[in-house]
């Protein structure tokens, strides 16, 4: 006997491939008297281990005459979906089905156009910056969120999603990884990432690695979804003032205490850090953040001492906030060591309220 006679006699007498025929019991075959289909069935697919009758049939009519392995684990058969007459990608494990989400989602947003792929990031930041739940009720929120996450690609979750996730790495407090995982991980980034060979090897997969988060991360900033730490040699430890009760961050004693002062004139607070302007530097797109902004005056303020006026990338980033405030009816004020010392006594008071402030301004006004 043959397949494709075996397959002709079934086809005729029950019309398809039906529950009788895939069954356990083998009722279909005694009631017809076709056992000699059943173990040739059986005899056919030999080559499959500690699986149903069901399944064995699957196999005979799609032909395959080999077990069919997950595409992630390939130790496993893969699960197949009799409602389809198909195999699914993978064994059905979890981490499987993860890990093949994964790979299609990479290579849909290879496919994606550019203006698909900013679409894409607009999307996904509005979803996670909360202006949905401000402009939408709650069932439009989520119906809108869950739009998001069917048909662009990419993580996509909001901030308790987020928290979630992170402490449930956590392991209830304890480090994310034990000491012994962390040798694995440092063994293997021994013979992988830190290896100058392999470097070597895959220096073009790691220069457009290095290029598309640069890109992702410049467009973040751009919309305000990332601030950087700065860890130049302009920055100050211990620069912060309390505000509404907990702790502002600034990167200077000089930007904290022109916040103080400055707010204390104005009787509001001034926005720090709001304005994000791109420019050019070497061929390059960089990032401007300007120190602070009033919107009720329209003035843009940066803190800079006199020693780095005449900076060349100082002055480059002048001319693109004063080109800006042009364009939107704003002025660019330059608050430099004249601006501190005619506020000696303000600039002191400050200071001896807040003794954490480096103290380095103190030698500017005196």
């Amino acid at each position: 006997m043959t397949r494709e006679k075996a397959l002709s006699i079934l086809l005729e007498v029950d019309g398809g491939l039906k529950a009788g025929t895939c069954s356990e019991t083998g009722r279909w075959y005694q009631k017809h008297d076709r056992f000699d289909i059943r173990d040739f069935i059986i005899e056919w697919t030999k080559f499959l281990i500690d699986c149903s009758f069901k399944e064995r049939m699957l196999y005979f009519k799609l032909g395959i005459d080999r077990s069919n392995l997950c595409k992630i684990c390939s130790s496993f058969r893969r699960k197949p979906a009799f409602e389809t007459l198909t195999f699914q990608h993978t064994c059905g494990s979890d981490e499987c089905k993860k890990r093949w989400k994964s790979k299609t989602s990479i290579e849909m947003h290879k496919n994606l156009t550019d203006e698909q792929r900013h679409r894409k990031n607009v999307a996904i930041g509005k979803a996670n910056s909360g202006s949905f739940d401000e402009k939408f009720d709650k069932e439009t929120a989520q119906r809108l969120r869950k739009n998001i996450s069917k048909f662009l690609t990419g993580r996509k979750q909001s901030k308790e999603q987020k928290e979630n996730r992170v402490n449930g790495r956590m392991m209830n407090g304890k480090p994310w990884h034990a000491d012994i995982t962390k040798k694995k991980i440092s063994e293997s980034n021994k013979i992988t990432h830190l290896n100058p060979e392999f470097r070597e090897k895959y220096h073009e997969t790691y220069e457009k690695a290095h290029v598309k988060q640069s890109n992702v991360m410049k467009e973040k900033i751009l919309r305000g979804e990332f601030t950087p730490k700065s860890n130049n040699r302009r920055i100050r430890k211990n620069s912060w003032l309390l505000v509404d009760g907990s702790r502002m961050s600034f990167r200077s004693s000089w930007e904290c205490v022109f916040f103080e002062i400055k707010n204390c004139e104005l009787g509001r607070r001034l926005e720090y850090e709001k304005i994000r302007l791109p420019y050019q530097l070497n061929e390059k797109k960089k990032i401007y953040i300007v120190d602070f902004f009033d919107p009720i005056e329209r003035i843009l303020f940066e803190i800079k001492p006199r020693c780095f006026l005449n900076d060349e990338i100082e002055l480059l980033k002048f001319d693109t906030a004063r080109n800006w405030a042009n364009v939107h009816d704003c002025k660019f004020v330059i608050v430099e060591n004249d601006w501190f010392v005619s506020k000696k006594q303000e600039v002191l008071r400050v200071l001896d309220d807040n003794p954490h402030l480096p103290q380095g301004l103190r030698n500017v006004v005196r």
